[in-house]
Parts: structure tokens; sequence; C-alpha cells
């Protein structure tokens, strides 16, 4: 069983005698919750972006970092959650603080329920730079949230999200396109939207 047709395709192409035997079963999220998110957020003029997901170099939170750190905005008109845990934390954050990144950057920790409602709610853009996936319901929450995504091109995301039409796709760990993603959202209200 495969998470999506591109791990179907994946393991079709190891060229065995199972061919046909295997079968594409695709995550999914109960929509109608998203859909009905009792949080209600006035965006007034600041862009949340948002990165749910273990902090963890294989999530690619470190080239998202980079990227944040390549950008130049005002504190004031863009703010990065990043809501997880793992394995980098503490280098995150010393790279947050080498680099003066604290007013542009906020960690949450893990969450969960309605907090997690919350954060989806306020987000506009919804960032998963990962190096490894199956069918990440993250993405699906995010995107059922109406946030704006980038994500790799890695694991069945693709077949998930089409680049150009509900989501941009990039390379994992090439910080240039995430960077030129990140900037063509916040500056263009319309391709966001």
């Amino acid at each position: 069983v495969c998470q999506g047709n591109s791990w179907k395709i994946f393991y079709q192409e190891l060229g065995n005698d199972m061919y046909d035997k295997y079968f594409s079963v695709q995550n999914w999220i109960d929509s109608d919750k998203y859909m009905k998110n009792d949080f209600l957020y006035n965006r007034k003029n600041v862009i949340n972006v948002l990165f749910l997901s273990w902090v963890d170099e294989r999530k690619g939170i470190l080239d998202l970092l980079h990227a944040i750190n390549l950008l130049n905005f005002k504190e004031d008109t863009v703010k990065f959650h990043i809501a997880g845990d793992g394995s980098v934390m503490n280098r995150c954050k010393k790279f947050v603080a080498d680099n003066r990144l604290e007013d542009r950057i906020v960690f949450h920790s893990w969450v969960t329920g309605k907090f997690k409602m919350y954060l989806l709610a306020k987000s506009d853009i919804y960032v998963l730079p990962s190096y490894f996936e199956g069918f990440p319901n993250s993405l699906m929450e995010a995107m059922i949230s109406n946030c704006a995504v980038i994500s790799t091109k890695v694991g069945s995301i693709p077949d998930l999200v089409e680049h150009g039409r509900n989501g941009l796709l990039f390379d994992s760990g090439n910080v240039d396109q995430l960077t030129e993603m990140l900037k063509m959202l916040i500056e263009e209200k319309d391709i966001r939207n």
C-alpha cells in the first residue's frame, strides 16, 4: 500500500514481479472542521507564514530559516510562525538570535486542538520545505484552511499540489527557489489569494 500515486509509480519502476500488486491509498482529513473553523482572524496588514511540522533537518526547517534571513521585509508586515519541535530546535533558535530575526519569527513548540486551528486560520502562507514525505496531513490541513502553499516536490506531494495551480513546488534544498517563492507570495496578494 502506497501513500499516493507518486510512491506507487516509484515502487513499480523498481522492476520487480509485483507490478500489479501496488495500491495507492491517499491520506484524508475531515475537511468540515477546517472549513468551519470557528476562529475568525483580522489579518490587517500582517502576512503570517506558517511552518507546522517536526523541527528537523529532513523537514527543511534550516532551509526555511536561511530563506527568511535573505528576505528583506519589515517585521511588522510579515511574521513567520514555527510550530513544532524536534532535533534541531536549539540550532534554529541560535540561528534566529545570531541573525537578529527574533522580531520576525515566533516559535510555538507543538500545537494541537484549538491553538492549531487558530494558527491555520490566521496564516496566509504555509511552507513545507521537506526532503522526504509520504502524503502530508499538514499540507492538506493548510490547503483546506485557505493557505497559499509552498512545498517541495518529494513523495506524494505532487499528487496533492499542482505547481502554479493550487500551490508552488520547488526542489528540496534549493533555498534560492524557496526565497523567490516566499517573496512572490508575500508581495503579490492576487497570486497569494
